[in-house]
């Protein structure tokens, strides 16, 4: 079942991908199916285990279902101080 996704990206992945937010009709039924898409379109380097999703009001993993019209967040690491 086809799917509209509003994905937000943060820090590294916002600048490989080249911008902060897009909007797609995807396949993707997890957080994880969605990062692998999104990786092979904009040839993202960090691998699935390093991020982290935003899904809803909750911090999860790749595994996450999505559900129609989600905003899923990737959080790559981030570090400072």
């Amino acid at each position: 079942m086809r799917r509209t996704v509003r994905v937000e990206f943060c820090a590294s992945l916002r600048d490989q991908a080249g911008r902060a937010v897009t909007q797609l009709e995807t396949e993707a039924t997890t957080c994880g199916d969605l990062y692998r898409e999104l990786q092979e379109r904009y040839a993202f380097t960090l691998p699935e285990s390093l991020v982290k999703f935003g899904l809803g009001n909750e911090i999860c993993g790749g595994e996450s279902v999505l559900e129609g019209h989600d905003v899923v967040v990737l959080i790559p690491p981030v570090c400072g101080g």
